[in-house]
């Protein structure tokens, strides 16, 4: 009897294991099922472009990020109605290490300016957001943190200087 019940149990729980597996095959509701016929209206006017790029701070000169080149040849045609919000993690792992501390500070340097260097054409509106690892941890000892990175991107930044 117990040999039966532990395999009825078994099979049950390959058929709920099985059957609760997810799918490669992509599902849409059915408003959402044919998304890629339709389209806005030509006569509507486009006011604004919004670029998202997040977590961008992990770029180094011998892993450069592909994505951080594709963005800056991106941005240098767009008009002055268009943003780009950079959504934190601008600066992995701690983020911006005191200046005593130069061989970090030199890599989270080189780590911003390469964010900001996709700036350099941009007519539109940057805006960075601090993320978990710029906080560099919690309370006001974060809020220091954030606000070196802040003071950091003001200064280097090429809107200010050109």
């Amino acid at each position: 009897m117990n040999r039966h019940l532990l395999r009825l149990l078994t099979s049950a729980m390959v058929v709920a294991g099985v059957s609760s597996c997810a799918s490669y095959k992509t599902r849409f509701s059915k408003e959402g099922a044919q998304w890629q016929s339709v389209s806005p209206d030509p006569a509507l006017e486009l006011k604004h472009t919004m670029y998202l790029i997040g977590d961008a701070g992990n770029d180094s000169p011998e892993s450069r990020a592909p994505v951080l080149e594709y963005l800056k040849t991106k941005l240098a045609g767009e008009p002055a109605n268009s943003s780009a919000l950079f959504l934190g993690d601008n600066i992995y792992e701690y983020g911006m290490p005191p200046a005593e501390d130069s061989a970090a500070r030199k890599i989270a340097e080189f780590r911003i300016d390469s964010q900001l260097e996709t700036l350099e054409h941009f007519k539109g509106r940057p805006i960075f957001l601090p993320g978990n690892h710029d906080w560099r941890g919690w309370g006001v000892k974060g809020l220091e943190a954030a606000g070196k990175i802040h003071s950091e991107i003001h200064q280097r930044a090429p809107w200010q200087n050109g």
